[in-house]
């Protein structure tokens, strides 16, 4: 299936915990704006400043935005 031997175990230890229904769940991942590490106004504050630009317009060393880029 391509899933990590622990990701397996996790799903076996929430069965037992929960029980089968438990697995057919729709719900997978953190849920929308879980776990960010901006708050919205920030999030908009660094759209704003990159929105229109290239990186090498602000002089920086990587030529696309990414994740890792902006973080």
């Amino acid at each position: 299936m391509g899933v990590h031997p622990r990701t397996v175990q996790q799903w076996k230890a929430h069965q037992r915990e929960h029980g089968t229904q438990a697995l057919l769940c729709d719900e997978c991942g953190c849920k929308h704006g879980e776990k960010r590490r901006m708050s919205a106004a920030q999030e908009k504050e660094v759209q704003k400043l990159i929105c229109d630009k290239l990186p090498e317009q602000l002089k920086l060393l990587f030529v696309l935005w990414t994740r890792k880029a902006v973080a």
